[in-house]
């Protein structure tokens, strides 16, 4: 109600005055509109807060205000992404703080618009501006919210509903009616929420390759403290992947490297049904453990930045693995800019097929330590420089099944650089335009079977590094064994065929104090 001056003032807030006589002064009149309205205002204030006004219980109006910023709203929209609420109060607009307390008739599917009395429509947000997402809240949660006048949103004060997983759940991505409709959302889901040892999830990619394929222009960072008990999956394939014998090789000059690179995309493209390609550099990119990444066909447009330290990673590899332990299998890289998969501080295992073609510069990029596990195989052709450079280390844990496998490389199959090697008896680098296997900078490799047949030279060892090179075998097209500056190599039953067996000779020191036995 407004204010209501005394009766007969002429002022509309002129005050009220109490009747004196020594001062012969008249006590003000009291229009009769003052005791009704008053006692309607305060009726209606009881009553709108769920009260039945009594004489019994003169704390009805301090009871009101406290509810009054406890009532629940009820929402009545049957329309996905949209909560309509009303109440008999009404009110001009949204107030800087109004609270909302409202009870969801639909599960929350993505972003979200709140209706209060026809007021218009307003954006919910989480605290920090990010949008709802599918999942986030259930039909029948009690949430609260409240308006933020300086961004013209309301924001969501409740946790969503499902802060702890506590079972294996699986979340689908892009496609058709997915859980989100990119790895951004998924990954921003996961964000907001933890997983228990029971827990699990699993991301299952939607297929589509070539024409159909699903183009990321930014990053695709996964990094969460429970990714231990994450998988990353895309659809099943269509069949068993290629022995790496079998891909297509022509030759290890640029036109060979293009047209080999595109005939086993077209060959990955029949096998794998999911392919995530990237443009303007942008990665996937496993910060910390991830418990499977499989059957993902990842491509590229070649551009991005360039980053020149080798030892940190490229900025614009297809796949970069950091800083944790993480299985993967099924995968093939294409195209990138700089090499297909590049590892830093991190203990990788491969677990079946995976496959570096016809990258910028390396197929694989290792600073950390990766492991061939059983028959799996890991293979590098058509690259812009070498198959492999090792930083870190890279191994076969099975030496009779396990394959390391660089082929049509122009300059050398596999490059340790400071690093460490150890091969199978099923491993090859041929065909590569300098060395099969090179070491430099205190490398140490042990390429225990390596076939290094078609290289110019077949091992290459230099800068006090060493090489044991246990059956070693295969046809190079110049030196079978070259040490220079203190490489140190021995030919433990090694049987490499070239013009020239070894330089310098057995035995000699020579090419910078290099020594050969």
């Amino acid at each position: 109600m407004r204010y209501h001056p005394p009766a007969g003032s002429a002022l509309p807030n002129a005050p009220y005055v109490g009747k004196n006589i020594a001062l012969q002064q008249q006590g003000s009149r009291i229009p009769p509109q003052v005791p009704e309205y008053v006692q309607r205002e305060i009726v209606n204030v009881v009553e709108l807060s769920g009260q039945v006004p009594t004489d019994d219980d003169l704390t009805q109006i301090a009871r009101a205000i406290r509810l009054a910023g406890l009532q629940t709203f009820t929402d009545t929209s049957a329309t996905p992404g949209y909560i309509t609420v009303g109440s008999p109060l009404a009110v001009a607009g949204y107030a800087a703080g109004m609270p909302f307390s409202v009870t969801l008739n639909q599960d929350v599917t993505g972003p979200t618009l709140l209706n209060y009395n026809g007021l218009g429509p307003r954006v919910v947000v989480h605290n920090g501006g990010g949008a709802l997402q599918r999942g986030d809240y259930r039909k029948g949660d009690i949430v609260e919210l409240r308006y933020n006048a300086t961004t013209n949103t309301l924001t969501m004060l409740t946790p969503v509903s499902e802060v702890l997983i506590n079972a294996p759940i699986v979340k689908t991505i892009a496609g058709f009616n997915p859980d989100f409709k990119d790895c951004y959302e998924a990954i921003v889901w996961i964000s907001r929420r933890r997983i228990s040892n029971t827990g699990y999830v699993t991301f299952q990619h939607a297929a589509g390759v070539g024409n159909s394929k699903v183009v990321y222009s930014s990053d695709i960072r996964f990094n969460h403290a429970d990714q231990s008990r994450v998988a990353f999956k895309g659809a099943p394939l269509n069949g068993s992947l290629p022995q790496p014998g079998a891909l297509a090789y022509t030759g290890n000059a640029q036109a060979n490297r293009v047209a080999d690179t595109a005939t086993n995309l077209n060959t990955m493209r029949g096998i794998f049904t999911t392919e995530i390609s990237f443009v303007s550099g942008a990665r996937f990119v496993v910060t910390g453990d991830i418990d499977v990444l499989q059957d993902v066909l990842f491509t590229s447009d070649g551009s991005g930045p360039v980053k020149t330290n080798i030892f940190q990673g490229y900025s614009s590899d297809n796949l970069v693995l950091e800083s944790g332990n993480q299985n993967i299998r099924r995968i093939a890289s294409f195209g990138a800019q700089q090499a297909g998969i590049s590892t830093l501080r991190s203990e990788t295992k491969i677990g079946e097929q995976v496959f570096c073609i016809g990258n910028g510069v390396f197929g694989a990029n290792i600073n950390g330590s990766m492991t061939v596990l059983g028959a799996a195989s890991i293979a590098s052709l058509s690259n812009g420089l070498h198959g492999f450079h090792i930083g870190g280390g890279l191994g076969c844990s099975d030496l009779a099944s396990s394959q390391i496998y660089a082929r049509g490389n122009p300059d050398t199959g596999v490059f340790v650089n400071g690093g460490s090697l150890l091969g199978s008896n099923n491993s090859v680098s041929r065909d590569n335009g300098g060395a099969g296997i090179q070491l430099v900078s205190c490398a140490i490799a042990s390429p225990i079977g390596f076939n290094v047949s078609g290289n110019p030279r077949g091992l290459m060892v230099g800068r006090l590094s060493f090489a044991d090179s246990q059956s070693v075998t295969g046809s190079a097209t110049d030196t079978a064994f070259y040490a220079y500056n203190g490489g140190q190599i021995i030919r433990s039953g090694s049987s490499v065929s070239a013009p020239t067996q070894a330089s310098p000779a057995a035995g000699t020191s020579g090419n910078g104090n290099a020594f050969i036995v």
